[in-house]
C-alpha cells in the first residue's frame, strides 16, 4: 500500500505498523575493525555476518513501496563488506541516497569505490590526532583516516565527507581542537552527540554496570565543565555555527 507522507504517518500512529520509512538503515556487515572504548561491536569479531548482494536486490521493491529515499549503511564497519561495491551499487542505480557511515580505516584503499557507488560518508572523528588513536585503540587510526579524506577529496573535490563526534569523558575537554582538526582535514561539516552508555545498544549482550558507564560518562563536576566549554565555544567560535561547519544550533548542544 503507497500512502502520501502525511497520511501514512496519521496511519503508522494509529495503526502502529509502519507505512512509509524515507529514511533506512541498513547494518551492512557485523565486523568492525576499531576497538573503541565507547562500544562493544568488535568484540564479537568472530562471528561474522553480512547481507548479501542478492538479498538487498530483492528487497528493493520493498524499500520503494515503504517511500525509501536515503539509505545508509552502518554496522559493523560497512566498508567491510565483502562485496561492498556491488552490494551499494544496486541501492544507487535503483535511486536511492547511499550514505557510508564508517571508521574511515578503509577510505584509502576503496576510494574510488566510494566515490563511484555512494552519495556521501560520515566518518567516526574522536578527537585531535592522540585522542582519536587512545579511544578508538588501533595504531595510527587518524594518520588511515586522514590519508582517506584527502583521497576521497582528490578523486571526486565535491563528495560529501562529514564527521560524527562521541563526546565522553575521554575527549570532551578536547573540543576546541576538535573543530581545529575539522577544519584541517577539509571535512564539510561535524555533527556531536553523547556517548549512549545505559542501554544494550552497541552488541552489549546487557546494559553496562555502573562501574564501566563511568569510565565513558561524564560526572557532576565534568558536566559543568562541559556546559562552560560549550557556553565559550558558542562565543568565540560562532562562526563555525553560523557557517554550518558545526551541524547544531549552541542550543541544542547544550541540551
Amino acid at each position: 500500500m503507497k500512502t502520501p507522507g502525511l497520511l501514512s504517518k496519521s496511519l503508522s500512529q494509529v495503526t502502529g505498523r509502519v507505512y512509509r520509512m524515507p529514511i533506512l538503515v541498513l547494518y551492512a556487515h557485523s565486523r568492525c575493525n576499531c576497538r573503541c572504548l565507547m562500544c562493544d561491536i568488535w568484540r564479537d569479531n568472530g562471528n561474522v555476518w553480512e547481507l548479501s548482494t542478492e538479498e538487498i536486490a530483492s528487497r528493493v521493491e520493498q524499500f520503494r513501496d515503504l517511500g525509501v529515499e536515503w539509505i545508509l549503511l552502518s554496522g559493523g564497519e560497512a566498508l567491510m563488506h565483502s562485496e561492498f561495491a556491488s552490494f551499494a551499487r544496486i541501492l544507487k542505480e535503483n535511486g536511492f541516497r547511499v550514505t557510508v557511515h564508517s571508521t574511515g580505516l578503509l577510505m584509502e584503499k576503496l576510494a574510488q569505490d566510494l566515490v563511484d557507488v555512494s552519495s556521501d560518508i560520515i566518518v567516526s572523528l574522536d578527537g585531535s590526532p592522540p585522542v582519536h588513536d587512545a579511544i578508538r585503540n588501533v595504531p595510527r587510526a587518524f594518520e588511515r583516516l586522514e590519508k582517506g579524506i584527502k583521497t576521497v577529496k582528490r578523486l571526486a573535490p565535491e563528495f560529501r565527507v562529514t564527521a560524527r563526534c562521541v563526546l565522553q569523558r575521554s575527549n570532551f575537554r578536547d573540543l576546541d581542537n576538535i573543530l581545529d582538526t575539522v577544519i584541517g582535514l577539509g571535512l564539510d561539516q561535524v555533527s556531536f552527540l553523547a556517548a549512549d552508555v545505559s542501554t544494550d545498544a552497541f552488541n552489549r549482550p546487557e546494559p553496562w554496570s555502573s562501574e564501566r558507564q563511568e569510565q565513558i560518562q561524564l560526572d557532576v563536576q565534568e558536566v559543568d565543565e562541559l556546559r562552560h566549554i560549550l557556553e565559550n565555544l558558542a562565543v568565540e567560535r560562532h562562526d563555525l555555527f553560523e557557517s554550518g561547519l558545526i551541524a547544531e544550533s549552541p542550543e541544542k548542544l547544550r541540551r
